[in-house]
């Protein structure tokens, strides 16, 4: 009976040494206790920094995604300013040349390169309220800036149809006005060939003062080749004597050209019609827009 206790002693069940625990020593613990808990301390820690730095960096993101949409007011405006002027020249009745600014400052490409993920974390994840509310306003903002970068993309291309389309038409327009000049002339000289006289030919002769009175009109602000002139002094004018004297080969042929100018001068019209109403759109769209902006910001200040 003694000899089994022995073995049993020896085997360390019934064992005094109370420096371990299942036969690990409170040294080998310690050290594994302590490295498990330096480990998760240092994850701890270097979660923390990195929630810090994430903190920061979308804190200074939200500020600069704030600012660029600040900073555009300026540039926005101008732009506006500059369609709106575009416009009033559209709807005046003179001939002149039309111009728009392109505001280089107006540029939205440095907001939309914005990561959208990084946009939805501080806008809808880390503002208070309700989502229903912050996600409206965010996308106000998304929104206003998508259509910012179509008009600015729109203008140039808009504008040059315009030129391209008034081009088109006024080449039209004063080819046939050239011709109707060279058929007075041919008119006048085959008069002079037979023997003719002004005064013996109705149809020249009247021909001849319309001419007169609208080269008189002519001033030098507003020479008498402006469209808007020639159309009232000329075209007009002209188009009736040719109808009145339908019967003369000589007044169909001019006739006809006096109505392609016509047709022509109307065309033009309707594309600085249509155009001005366009680029006026697009300055209220950038009004709206800046307001729009301006407004979901405020909300989000608050939040």
């Amino acid at each position: 009976m003694e000899s089994l206790f022995k073995i049993v002693y020896q085997n360390g069940e019934f064992s005094e040494d109370k420096s371990s625990i299942l036969g690990v020593s409170f040294d080998t613990i310690f050290t594994v206790v302590t490295t498990l808990l330096i480990f998760v301390l240092g994850f701890v820690v270097n979660r923390i920094i990195e929630i810090n730095k994430e903190n920061k960096r979308l804190k200074e993101l939200e500020e600069y995604f704030i600012k660029l949409i600040e900073l555009l007011e300026e540039p926005l405006m101008k732009q506006k300013e500059a369609l709106v002027g575009l416009t009033k020249k559209l709807k005046q009745k003179i001939e002149q040349h039309y111009f728009v600014a392109d505001i280089t400052s107006f540029r939205v490409e440095l907001i939309k390169e914005i990561d959208n993920k990084d946009l939805y974390d501080i806008f809808i994840k880390r503002k208070k309220g309700k989502t229903d509310t912050k996600t409206k306003l965010f996308q106000k903002i998304r929104g206003q800036i998508d259509f910012l970068d179509e008009v600015k993309k729109s203008i140039k291309i808009s504008f040059e149809d315009l030129m391209h389309k008034s081009q088109k038409y006024d080449e039209t327009y004063k080819d046939n006005l050239k011709i109707t000049s060279e058929a007075f002339d041919n008119i006048l000289t085959q008069n002079q060939l037979r023997g003719i006289t002004p005064d013996q030919d109705p149809f020249l002769l009247s021909l001849d003062r319309i001419r007169a009175a609208w080269v008189q009109r002519g001033t030098e602000d507003t020479p008498f080749q402006d469209r808007y002139l020639a159309r009232e002094h000329y075209l007009d004018p002209v188009q009736k004597l040719c109808r009145q004297s339908i019967a003369d080969p000589r007044a169909v042929f001019v006739l006809k050209h006096i109505q392609e100018s016509i047709y022509a001068f109307d065309n033009i019209e309707e594309v600085k019609y249509v155009y001005r109403r366009h680029f006026l759109q697009d300055a209220r769209g950038i009004q709206k827009a800046l307001i729009e902006m301006r407004n979901s910001l405020k909300g989000f200040a608050v939040m």
